[in-house]
């Protein structure tokens, strides 16, 4: 195990892509846990300790760059490193006995408040990028408008995350953390082969998801517009649920083969797809704020250029609904989920 003045020499450098908010587009990939090779070999104590370890090294990778506020990426990456780390201690709890300083609630704390940021990010990127060059000069303004309030705004979330991390909770996470690693308590529970318990942690997320009443709202000739506040919380919230699933299962990718990674990228096009509506939504309700009730009025092209992102999103999500309605699939997922690679 590497401490904390070790981490960033050992740690591989991070790359990718930028991506929306929680996109999967924009996640890296997850690199093998440092833990022994064959995963048939491994405890769920000693997965918990690599993943654990893995990526609160990878957050500490980022936090220089996201203090120097240069490139957004930096920003992204800090807060999926962090949503991992989160996953994992929640994944892992029945394993590992953390400080309360190194908390699942004190790391999503943290995860929050860079994510505040990112959202004005990946709101202002969509401004610039698929709006400005697509909007008549009489809308251009209007846009201007828009981005200058999120700049406001912008720099005091900054200040938050700049404090966070230099002052508030990071500092003590990573102290916490820090000396956990150097010397780890664990449960007796870490002793179990990981191979073997790894479905008995999964399938109760898992199945909470399936059974989400974001399922059975009904869809069937309607647009998203049609649908209720009530209903447009619950899938808003599957989305959510979605997310956590997502990050709970990437725990585990190396003890099963490609069609648990299929199951995964199927999960990762629901939260994709149910966040691009959720971008729309949050961005409409931004005009209303900063132009008026009348900015469909006042930008008639910009209207109908979300409109025609929302109707595709929303057929999109039509598509995946309807292919989780199918006969045996809950059974096939089941059984994916079931069969890790025992051996094999």
């Amino acid at each position: 195990m590497v401490n904390k003045r070790s981490r960033e020499r050992s740690a591989n450098p991070a790359g990718g892509s930028a991506g929306d908010r929680d996109r999967v587009a924009g996640d890296q990939p997850d690199q093998p846990l440092n833990s022994p090779a064959d995963p048939n070999s491994r405890s769920l104590g000693a997965t918990a300790q690599a993943a654990i370890e893995k990526h609160w090294a990878k957050a500490g990778r980022h936090e220089a760059a996201v203090l120097k506020d240069q490139d957004p990426e930096e920003l992204h990456q800090m807060r999926v490193a962090l949503r991992r780390l989160r996953s994992a201690i929640v994944g892992f709890a029945v394993a590992i006995d953390l400080p309360k300083r190194a908390s699942e609630r004190a790391v999503g704390q943290v995860a929050r408040i860079l994510g505040e940021l990112r959202d004005l990010d990946v709101m202002d990127e969509a401004l610039r990028d698929r709006y400005l060059q697509n909007l008549p000069p009489e809308e251009q303004p209007l846009l201007q408008t828009v981005r200058e309030e999120l700049a406001g705004q912008r720099q005091k979330a900054f200040g938050r995350v700049s404090k966070t991390l230099q002052k508030r909770e990071w500092p003590a996470i990573n102290t916490a953390l820090d000396r956990w690693i150097a010397q780890p308590r664990l449960r007796p529970a870490a002793d179990w082969p990981a191979v073997v318990v790894v479905p008995d942690l999964l399938l109760p997320i898992l199945s909470h998801w399936l059974m989400h009443p974001g399922w059975l709202v009904q869809t069937e000739g309607r647009s998203v517009t049609d649908l209720s506040l009530l209903e447009w919380a619950v899938i808003h919230d599957l989305r959510k649920v979605a997310k956590r699933v997502r990050y709970q299962m990437a725990l585990f990718t190396d003890f099963y083969g490609s069609d648990y990674e299929q199951l995964l990228g199927t999960i990762g096009d629901i939260q994709t797809v149910l966040g691009d509506l959720q971008d729309i939504a949050v961005l409409e309700n931004f005009l209303v704020k900063t132009i008026g009730i009348q900015w469909a009025t006042d930008a008639p092209v910009w209207a109908g250029l979300l409109e025609q992102q929302r109707d595709r999103a929303w057929e999109s999500w039509l598509k995946l609904q309807e292919q989780f309605d199918r006969p045996n699939q809950r059974e096939r997922i089941r059984d994916v989920v079931n069969r890790p690679c025992l051996n094999s």
